[in-house]
């Protein structure tokens, strides 16, 4: 699996940062949420914990799929912003999309 950023920007108004991504993934299936999310936060610094996957989106017939991130600068504002589901969605025991 590679990861490469296609836009990365700052929304002071939420307090994160914003990553638009590609995901490419020859010979496998559509990686894991949990994967791409440490993938992602290894590639940017970043701890996994306030990293969260937003959205992964496949393409039709080809294994790439595009996707969107979010990186908190803590735990406390990632749960202030983030609804629930959406956290238990990028944890360990949560949904895997």
């Amino acid at each position: 699996m590679n990861i490469e950023i296609l836009e990365r920007k700052e929304n002071p108004l939420l307090d994160r940062e914003e990553i638009t991504f590609e995901l490419h993934y020859d010979g496998e299936s559509t990686p894991a949420r949990l994967a791409v999310q440490s993938k992602l936060a290894a590639l940017l610094n970043a701890d996994a914990e306030r990293t969260i996957i937003r959205k992964i989106e496949g393409k039709f017939g080809r294994q790439v799929s595009t996707g969107h991130a979010y990186i908190y600068p803590s735990v406390e504002i990632r749960d202030k912003v983030e609804a629930a589901h959406i956290i238990k969605r990028n944890t360990a025991g949560g949904d895997d999309e």
